[in-house]
């Protein structure tokens, strides 16, 4: 399984933490990686790159992106900056290149988002729908963002807000 980085797959590695599932995972994210290690019966891969700053701490370039030439993964969970219309955004051009590579090397892609990602696009796509095999997101999506997935023929799965209970 390739886990990209950002926080909402952080979560989704998070909950695959708790099951009984022998893993191979490939991430670029650091914080991922350090997760995932603590699993034992997942085996860790990091692709290699040059330290993004910021926020997440990740790798982004090469080698990783040639390295994800030579992977051949079952699934690919990312996020995305954005989700506009039929196109998948992110706001950096190495990000949407380094995601292309990774959904290229996987035979399913899952894209993890929450609500308010449905926006604007940002600077660079690195996919469209059809690219991918299924959405998920929280059931802060507006109606019409859920139409317009549907009429794309996207499998979308609408899962609780965390913390639900409390609104």
């Amino acid at each position: 399984v390739i886990f990209e980085a950002s926080s909402t797959v952080m979560e989704v590695v998070r909950a695959a933490a708790l099951r009984d599932l022998s893993l191979t995972v490939v991430t670029n994210s650091l914080e991922i990686a350090q997760v995932s290690s603590d699993v034992p019966s997942w085996r860790v891969i990091m692709p290699g790159g040059t330290i993004r700053p910021g926020g997440w701490r990740s790798l982004w370039g090469e080698p990783g992106e040639s390295f994800f030439n030579t992977v051949h993964a079952d699934v690919c969970v990312t996020g995305a900056y954005a989700v506009s219309g039929n196109v998948l955004t992110d706001a950096a051009l190495e990000v949407a290149s380094l995601k292309r590579k990774m959904i290229q090397s996987s035979r399913r892609t899952i894209v993890v988002v929450d609500s308010s990602k449905f926006s604007a696009p940002s600077f660079s796509t690195f996919c469209e729908l059809s690219a991918i095999d299924e959405l998920i997101t929280d059931d802060g999506i507006k109606p019409e963002y859920l139409d317009a997935l549907n009429n794309y023929g996207t499998k979308v799965t609408v899962v609780p807000m965390k913390g639900a209970a409390q609104r």
